[in-house]
């Protein structure tokens, strides 16, 4: 049986429940079997809404696109983050799924990089331009 438990280490190098639900998990696991655990850091909500700002200024300052789902995938697919799949017509490039639980923290950053890069390119603004009108 596979369960999640939110863990962090304190300074003494030891991994402890992160949340009350996680303190509960734990305690349900037997002492002296060895458990093992994958280890995956959850991505900055701060760098999400960053990456969400982008695309808003990006989609704000174009032309082409009147809906912002369109721009926003076709930006991710730009950036390379996508699949690929042949049909009779030819490839079609569809986004990958950027949900929490599918990227995590150094994934989301460098999709962000690429997708900064695609945007700077789009608006013709260098990145530190962007990036202060982004973070404002």
């Amino acid at each position: 049986m596979s369960k999640k438990i939110g863990l962090y280490k304190d300074g003494n190098g030891r991994f402890i429940p992160a949340y009350d639900e996680d303190y509960e998990q734990a305690q349900k696991l037997k002492a002296g079997e060895v458990h093992y655990f994958s280890v995956k850091k959850i991505r900055n909500p701060r760098l999400h809404r960053l990456f969400f700002k982008l695309l808003t200024v990006g989609y704000e300052n174009q032309e082409q696109y009147n809906n912002f789902e369109h721009y926003r995938a076709d930006v991710i697919v730009e950036a390379g983050y996508y699949y690929e799949t042949t049909k009779d017509f030819g490839v079609v490039r569809t986004p990958k799924s950027i949900a929490y639980e599918n990227m995590d923290d150094m994934e989301f950053k460098e999709l962000f990089d690429r997708v900064m890069d695609v945007v700077t390119q789009q608006l013709g603004v260098p990145p530190d331009v962007l990036l202060r009108e982004v973070k404002s």
